[in-house]
């Protein structure tokens, strides 16, 4: 499997959400619990730009971006103590003028490559 190796910049921001069962009775009590070992999904907007006049990153991190054709690749999230399992189906890419490029990407967390 490939890695994503390129440093996350600053604007590179995430959010997670649980999956839980939840039931509620009659007298106002609910009871949640866990839908499934894996119930945390993280979503992540990933930016990566050529800033000093690197147009060479942005188009080396787009290249990777597009082998995968939406496929599972591994990426250390920020405040991550490990690899993790993402995918990326979506990009956006806007061009600042010269050779100043900023990428823009959706990681979605998933569990089975």
């Amino acid at each position: 499997m490939s890695i994503f190796t390129w440093r996350a910049e600053v604007g590179t921001s995430g959010n997670g959400d649980f999956s839980v069962f939840s039931s509620k009775f009659g007298d106002g009590y609910s009871q949640d619990v866990p839908n499934g070992l894996n119930n945390e999904t993280q979503k992540w907007t990933v930016v990566v730009s050529s800033k000093g006049g690197n147009g060479r990153t942005v188009q080396q991190v787009l290249d990777f971006i597009r082998e995968q054709k939406g496929a599972p690749f591994e990426w250390q999230a920020p405040n991550t103590a490990a690899l993790g399992w993402y995918k990326c189906q979506r990009y956006s890419q806007s061009d600042q003028g010269g050779d100043y490029w900023t990428l823009s990407m959706e990681f979605e967390q998933v569990y089975a490559p």
